[in-house]
């Protein structure tokens, strides 16, 4: 009897030094992207486009029951500029689209008969830069955006025949700490800054793993990101000449195709 309670003890206490290791993954991933600001119900900037994306995530196990994830984003790409000028002039360019935060999430994960709920909160700085590309008879102008954000969301996971697995998620968030810069130094102005309403963002992501025998496990999927803010505060530029600018509403979706890889430290 004690023989096989020593027994179950020490399967248990390796079976959770293994569930305990660490985990790290990268993600690669590809976006189409459209933004659009708009003014008195009239839409009068339009970029879409095609970005790249990278993901890397560190994964460390609290608990059984609480994880803990790290993780760091870029996104990159040109996108087609369709909008205006200060002066209303229409104007066909391109956009240099930049993207980049890094998260904090907490997780708890809740197994049931069928699957298992992960509940998650999540905080990310966040960073977003749109360089509209000159053109012969412009300037180029860069606008960007800083924003912390907070995530609430769920994951629900469901174990497949033959080490496949499949998990449905989606999120909901708003922003804290907004500021947009305007950078019109290529025109002769400073760089100024204004704060911006709350942002909004909402999400929906499907995912289908296939764990090895090994410690390497393989991710494919498909997510939707929305993102939208209202109207930010005006600035004033008194030189070299008098204007004042804002930002309008606008509207930020995409939608992306993602494959990645991942492993247990050991």
């Amino acid at each position: 009897m004690k023989l096989k309670l020593l027994l179950l003890l020490i399967l248990f206490a390796k079976s959770y030094l293994v569930y305990a290791n660490p985990e790290a993954s990268i993600e690669i991933a590809t976006r189409s992207l459209q933004y659009h600001e708009q003014l008195d119900d009239k839409i009068f900037v339009n970029e879409k486009g095609k970005a790249h994306q990278a993901t890397i995530q560190y994964r460390k196990f609290l608990s059984p029951s609480w994880h803990l994830n790290v993780q760091s984003q870029i996104t990159y790409g040109t996108l087609d500029y369709e909008g205006q000028t200060l002066l209303g002039t229409p104007l066909i360019t391109e956009t240099d689209y930049r993207l980049g935060n890094i998260a904090l999430q907490i997780q708890y994960a809740h197994s049931t008969q069928f699957f298992t709920v992960f509940p998650y909160l999540k905080i990310s700085p966040h960073y977003w830069s749109r360089k509209v590309l000159p053109t012969e008879h412009t300037a180029a102008v860069r606008i960007s955006r800083r924003w912390w954000e907070m995530d609430a969301g769920i994951i629900l996971h469901k174990p497949l025949i033959n080490h496949w697995s499949i998990q449905f998620e989606t999120y909901w968030g708003i922003s804290a700490g907004e500021k947009v810069m305007f950078d019109y130094t290529s025109s002769g102005f400073a760089k100024k800054s204004a704060d911006s309403n709350q942002g909004n963002f909402w999400g929906a992501g499907i995912c289908v793993a296939k764990q090895f025998q090994s410690p390497w496990r393989l991710t494919t999927g498909y997510r939707l990101h929305h993102a939208h803010w209202g109207k930010s505060d005006t600035v004033i530029f008194d030189h070299p000449t008098m204007l004042s600018l804002f930002e309008p509403r606008n509207r930020l979706k995409n939608a992306e195709i993602f494959i990645g890889l991942s492993t247990r430290i050991q």
